[in-house]
């Protein structure tokens, strides 16, 4: 009886730290739990016809910058980030300013060094190139 104990005991702690080790996991996959839409960009409302989105899988970001369609290859740790070259489409967009709001964030992105989320959930990404808030979004289900 007592070695049946000593064994649930083990395997019970075991347990406890594949879950803490788990969660670690889970912890800097946050950004991938949710999409985020930007509301603001170097201090300034973010305004363009189509919202400017950020969504993280497996690696990669991708989203909608105000007019196009962008996506590429990101490294993120506790607090770190870092985005590789982007793709994006090339439609021009009619809307005053919605090309150069674009430009900007794809550059703050290019350019982006830490992460951070708030107690209300919201994300902010800094960087040389100055920084880009976030709200959430439900996470959209992809083909």
């Amino acid at each position: 009886m007592r070695h049946a104990l000593q064994r649930l005991c083990a395997i019970a702690l075991l347990s406890l730290a594949g879950a803490c080790s788990a969660g670690m996991d889970r912890g800097q996959d946050t950004l991938a739990a949710h999409d985020w839409q930007a509301v603001e960009l170097q201090d300034k409302p973010v305004s363009t016809p189509v919202p400017v989105t950020l969504s993280f899988t497996e690696g990669r970001a991708s989203g909608r910058s105000g007019c196009n369609q962008y996506s590429g290859a990101v490294e993120y740790g506790a607090g770190t980030i870092r985005f590789q070259a982007m793709i994006s489409t090339k439609m021009a967009c009619v809307e005053e300013g919605a090309m150069l709001t674009e430009a900007t964030y794809l550059q703050a992105l290019q350019a982006a060094e830490t992460w951070d989320i708030d107690a209300a959930g919201k994300l902010t990404i800094d960087g040389a190139r100055g920084r880009i808030k976030f709200t959430p979004l439900a996470r959209q289900t992809r083909p």
